[in-house]
């Protein structure tokens, strides 16, 4: 591949993150308040939904173990809205194999979508959209349940 084609798949690339990233930066915090609003009733208290791994990298600098890498997870807490889940990698191992899993621990590792990095945001954004499916289901089922 010469460096003619090199550069324009970067540009490429930059682009669709910037677009990734105007698109979840006009939706998601609306989306953020309205989750918010659902809190607030308290019909789900606590909820912990946690959606795919979106990338896993190594840490930068001291920021973290040599041995070990950072993974970001999507994540959608009651309350806290939409977000992500930032977990080392032999720690999530180990809570995986716990009896309680990695769901309890997820509000201590959960950060929210406004205090994400720009590019944190845009890899996360198409990640977002099954866990507010997932979340409105739950909830149409919680209150079906009340009626």
């Amino acid at each position: 591949m010469s460096f003619h084609e090199d550069r324009r798949r970067l540009q490429a690339f930059n682009l669709s993150i910037r677009q990734r990233l105007e698109q979840a930066e006009a939706r998601i915090p609306e989306i953020n308040q309205l989750i918010d609003r659902v809190a607030w009733l308290g019909v789900m208290p606590n909820l912990a939904l946690l959606g795919d791994v979106v990338i896993q990298r190594p840490y930068g600098g001291n920021t973290g173990p040599q041995d070990s890498s950072q993974i970001l997870q999507a994540g959608l807490l009651l309350p806290g809205g939409l977000g992500a889940t930032f977990w080392d990698m032999e720690e999530l191992l180990q809570l995986r194999k716990e009896n309680g899993g990695i769901v309890p621990h997820a509000a201590s590792h959960f950060v929210p979508f406004d205090e994400l990095s720009p590019g944190e945001k845009a890899i996360l954004y198409p990640h977002l959209e099954t866990l507010v499916d997932r979340f409105w289901h739950l909830y149409l089922a919680e209150i079906g349940r009340t009626e």
